[in-house]
C-alpha cells in the first residue's frame, strides 16, 4: 500500500539549510503528476 491507500493524507517539505543530507526528492514526481491536489 502506498499513498492514500496507506493512510497518507498530506506530504509537506521543509528547507533546513542542507543539514539533513544531500537528498532532493521531487515531490510532484513521487505524487504521480506535475501538479498537486
Amino acid at each position: 500500500e502506498r499513498g492514500s491507500a496507506a493512510g497518507v493524507v498530506r506530504i509537506s517539505a521543509g528547507n533546513y539549510g542542507g543539514k539533513l543530507g544531500p537528498f532532493h526528492f521531487h515531490l510532484h514526481r513521487l505524487h504521480g503528476g506535475e501538479g498537486g491536489t
